[in-house]
């Protein structure tokens, strides 16, 4: 019984990433930080071996990738499913500047994963798109290996579905910039973390 397993990489920094800024659909790219992120992410999976790149169409999932799909001369599949949460109104802003903003609905997004930002995307909504996504590449690429890059809440979506944790919990999940996680799918529907949040470079 052959499993499908997802390497589950994150964009590199960029300026909004280094702010602790939301960004969903906010579209930056990456800073000299993130590229030199991308650099060393390409090196520590340059001998890992994937048949498929699909990717968030976001600049800074592009811009990640692109070292990577160069190496290995891979056309990254672009889809939409992987880009990050929107965030709405409170694009833009950092946490403590939605709260203030919004102080009764920050504090009802923090608790419900059903609640969604002002004119946003709930985290329940982000968990239905990624969890498709799996599962459908799982059918489609079945036995294989799969790099999607992506942003964080997908990853964290992912995670938790794999580990049957409430989604509620999806806060405490720490995904780094320009790491690697990965899953693996079987044909039975179940799942399993291989490893969470590897990095190639030390992170300030």
């Amino acid at each position: 019984m052959q499993g499908t397993q997802f390497l589950l990489v994150r964009h590199a920094t960029t300026d909004h990433t280094a702010q602790r800024l939301l960004c969903g659909r906010l579209d930056p790219e990456l800073n000299e930080e993130g590229r030199q992120e991308a650099t060393a992410l390409m090196s520590s999976l340059a001998n890992e071996e994937f048949t498929r790149i699909i990717v968030s169409p976001a600049k800074r999932a592009l811009e990640t990738i692109d070292y990577i799909s160069t190496v290995k001369a891979i056309t990254p599949l672009i889809d939409s499913r992987l880009m990050e949460c929107d965030f709405g109104e409170w694009e833009g802003l950092t946490f403590a500047q939605a709260q203030s903003d919004s102080p009764v609905h920050f504090e009802q997004w923090l608790m419900n994963t059903a609640i969604a930002p002002p004119q946003g995307e709930s985290f329940n909504a982000v968990y239905e798109r990624a969890h498709k996504v799996v599962a459908e590449y799982s059918q489609i690429y079945a036995g294989e290996r799969v790099l999607l890059c992506t942003h964080a809440s997908v990853i964290r979506a992912l995670l938790l579905d794999v580990l049957g944790v409430e989604l509620k919990s999806h806060m405490a999940v720490n995904v780094a910039p320009a790491s690697n996680s990965a899953i693996t799918y079987w044909p039975d529907g179940n799942g399993e973390i291989n490893w969470i949040n590897r990095i190639s470079v030390d992170l300030p």
